[in-house]
């Protein structure tokens, strides 16, 4: 029997749509004390499991990956990695990389920061702090000399940006079986360079300030410093801009601000609901996956992050908290969140592929939104504020005890807000965590390019090439280890945005709209790959047709 969604005020058999609704709130809970300040589920209820076609799938990925990895093991030859050969032989049967030995290079560096794993730290500086650890000549270096610079004028005319990751300073280091491991806190310093790279311009690493050992002061190294000590205050980066992509970018700003909106849709929405049929393929398997990768990535001892993160457990845990402190839900909107880092306009950076492609599927989403909106809720705003099961849905996600979403609107007042909103969860489930996840293989499993942890303080004094394999990458055990949580979050889209069950949405007034959509994503597909064709990294993480609905990886 197909379910013709309604609103509540216009169920004729509201008594029965509020039974199912109780029985709901039997089945979602939250838990406000593993991950406090988040609210999680209390328990996964078993409709939420992954189906097994999801669950045999991933089975077969990781066995997979096992092989790949002993092959690529056996083929790497016994003992330490002590070149980047031997680590390029832990890939042998996998696809290669994006990035792979150039990594380190001062353009591909920079390029990481905008069409790579973490565009999300990146910020334009509008003025120069006080404390601002560079000077003009600094900058010069970036230049030939017959150009004059200034750090003013550039910061004047908007062509400074910084990746600040000074927060981690003081984290303790984590434990290994002989020794220890960290995580730098760098703060680097770019410049936009016009008409370099062939006319288009790129983003230029000006220099780095890093602090070599716990107690000691911070050093500024630069493109003029010796060879081996730029190219470690370039992995010191690396390094922390790994542990701040997985810890909040990647798990806080996706996986762990959706799942309250998960629990909270079926607690107070009819499956009835249009809202609910919109949201159900973009919240499918979430709870699933945060509750599996909660035990697979951060139990004590065997967990990922325990394993092979730079800090300690908790310390670790404490970015991904600070990360949520620093939060608000207007931050999932990537209008909103690109302009609070000074990167909404193209002048702003002229060349920025998330951006830009974000943007494309923003608007996409929303319109897709608003439209389908129209369909039930034809008069504005009376029939949003008669909604009882929507504003007690807005209500929860608010609420301290309920989804402690900060800056939710604890009321909906009009159809346009409400398309917000909802367009705001969808680009979160489906486009930002796409964004978000898929480059892991791509710029992590190349090892030296990306490493979890240093495994000695950076940079180092007079460090030699075979020095920095045998002190400061992990060890190979561990480097199989990331290689193979790369591979496993990444070899697998279970849908794609915009293609829905035949079960998702079975009212025929709303085929034309969702039609639509798929044609306008068809359109963004076609921009976004004419635009890889110009890049100096292709960024093809946010073609729709790789992005799946929901965060079900």
């Amino acid at each position: 029997m197909s379910v013709i969604p309604s609103l509540p005020q216009n169920d004729p058999e509201p008594e029965k749509r509020r039974w199912g609704i109780d029985e709901m709130q039997q089945m979602y809970d939250y838990d406000h004390r593993y991950l406090a300040p988040m609210a999680i589920i209390k328990r996964l209820p078993s409709r939420d499991f992954f189906s097994p076609f999801i669950k045999g799938t991933s089975d077969r990925m990781q066995m997979d990956a096992g092989r790949a990895l002993a092959a690529g093991s056996v083929a790497a030859g016994p003992g330490h990695l002590d070149s980047l050969d031997a680590y390029d032989r832990l890939l042998a049967p996998y696809k290669r990389p994006t990035v792979f030995r150039g990594h380190l290079m001062d353009r591909y560096f920079a390029e990481q920061r905008i069409a790579g794993l973490n565009p999300m730290k990146l910020q334009r500086l509008r003025e120069l702090p006080k404390d601002f650890p560079f000077s003009d000549a600094h900058l010069q270096m970036a230049f030939d000399n017959s150009t004059r610079v200034s750090l003013e004028g550039e910061c004047n005319a908007g062509r400074l940006y910084v990746t600040d990751y000074r927060d981690f300073d003081g984290l303790p280091p984590g434990n290994r079986e002989d020794g220890l491991k960290f995580l730098p806190a760098p703060l680097a310093l770019y410049c936009w360079r016009e008409g370099s790279f062939g006319g288009l311009g790129e983003l230029v690493p000006i220099a780095i300030s890093v602090r070599p050992g716990i107690s000691s002061e911070r050093v500024i190294e630069t493109p003029r410093s010796k060879p081996m000590r730029w190219k470690l205050a370039k992995l010191a980066v690396q390094i922390a801009d790994s542990n701040h992509h997985e810890m909040s970018s990647h798990l806080c700003r996706t996986h762990f601000v959706m799942e309250p909106v998960a629990i909270a849709t079926p607690r107070h929405l009819s499956f009835r609901h249009p809202v609910f049929v919109l949201l159900r393929p973009h919240l499918r398997f979430t709870l699933a996956q945060n509750s599996y990768g909660r035990d697979v990535l951060m139990s004590p001892g065997r967990g990922i992050v325990d394993r092979l993160f730079g800090a300690t457990l908790d310390a670790s845990f404490s970015i991904l908290k600070n990360s949520y402190d620093s939060w608000t839900f207007e931050l999932c909107n990537p209008a909103a969140e690109l302009d609070s880092r000074g990167l909404s306009r193209q002048q702003d950076l002229p060349c920025f592929p998330y951006r830009d492609d974000a943007l494309l599927l923003w608007q996409a989403i929303t319109a897709f939104v608003e439209s389908y909106l129209a369909l039930y809720y034809q008069s504005d705003p009376a029939d949003v504020l008669a909604d009882s099961e929507l504003q007690a849905w807005a209500t929860e996600l608010a609420a301290p005890s309920g989804g402690k979403l900060r800056g939710f609107p604890g009321q909906i007042t009009s159809r346009s807000q409400l398309a917000n909103v909802l367009s705001t969860i969808i680009f979160t489930c489906g486009p930002q965590h796409a964004a978000m996840n898929f480059p892991q293989f791509d710029f992590m499993a190349h090892v030296p390019n990306m490493p979890l942890a240093a495994y000695a303080e950076l940079p180092m004094e007079n460090a030699t090439e075979a020095e920095i394999w045998e002190r400061v990458l992990p060890t190979r055990e561990l480097a199989i280890a990331q290689i193979q949580i790369c591979y496993t979050l990444t070899a697998f889209r279970h849908d794609r945005l915009g293609v829905y069950l035949p079960g998702d949405f079975e009212d025929p007034i709303a085929q034309p709209v969702l039609t639509s959509f798929f044609h306008t994503l068809n359109d963004v597909e076609r921009t976004i790959l004419a635009a890889n064709d110009r890049r100096v990294l292709p960024y093809p993480y946010l073609q729709p047709s790789l992005v799946p609905n929901s965060i079900a990886i």
